[in-house]
């Protein structure tokens, strides 16, 4: 029975890319804290300056698809003796809306108006990703690339079985044409597989001992092209030699 005794690493390498790019959105976060003796008293007050804070968005220009609601929270403070209703929101806008929104808000909400951050994007993500996601490819594709090649010129790979091996005399006609230590053998095999291997640049010889099983060895030069051993991930499979 035949077994490959093949040795084989997977290397796999990570691409980076990277651009500067200008963002034109913004995204607010923010909204009003109210405190009151009663939870109902808290609750209510941040709801009713929420509701101011929200019209005088709509008011310089944001629509009902750039709000979001983020959070409504009430908890009671101790050590003050009241309660604390925390109403959040996000609106996002152009950054030449940026500051007419921030007034807007900031006067709406008074003594009672947050700010909790502004975040920046670019409005057209895909057009600033695509071309970062081929350089990066490209990249990862030149790291395997480098490490394949490192790994030496050639691959070599070796089939053994557990037979009863040959003697010196048979193993010496191995690549005769036509010779053969089976009676239903064509004595081909071998002789066609060297003839395609030293076509390719490479070599094959074959060990055998009586009662030691026969071992088959394959040489190749690693072929010099970029599509060869790398994989559209960005990885790399390298047999070992």
């Amino acid at each position: 029975m035949m077994s490959g005794d093949v040795v084989q690493r997977t290397v796999t390498v990570t691409g980076t890319a990277s651009a500067d790019v200008r963002p034109d959105r913004a995204t607010l976060s923010l909204g009003v804290q109210a405190r009151r003796s009663s939870a109902q008293g808290a609750m209510g007050r941040a709801a009713d300056r929420a509701d101011h804070v929200v019209n005088a968005l709509r008011d310089a220009g944001a629509t009902d698809a750039d709000l979001r609601t983020s959070g409504l929270n009430l908890w009671y403070d101790q050590s003050a003796g009241h309660y604390v209703a925390t109403y959040s929101m996000t609106v996002s806008a152009d950054l030449e809306h940026l500051g007419r929104y921030l007034d807007g808000a900031a006067l709406a909400g008074a003594d009672e108006f947050v700010l909790n951050g502004v975040s920046f994007s670019v409005s057209d993500r895909d057009t600033v990703v695509a071309p970062l996601r081929e350089l990066a490819l490209a990249d990862a594709r030149a790291k395997a690339i480098a490490l394949a090649a490192a790994e030496g010129d050639t691959v070599a790979i070796a089939v053994r079985d557990s037979g009863v091996g040959m003697d010196d005399e048979a193993l010496a006609r191995v690549f005769e044409p036509y010779f053969s230590t089976k009676t239903s053998g064509t004595g081909l095999g071998l002789p066609i597989a060297r003839r395609n291997v030293e076509l390719s640049g490479g070599t094959i010889d074959v060990t055998s001992g009586k009662g030691d099983g026969t071992t088959v060895r394959v040489r190749l030069p690693v072929a010099e092209t970029a599509a060869g051993p790398v994989s559209g991930s960005g990885a790399a499979n390298t047999p070992g030699r």
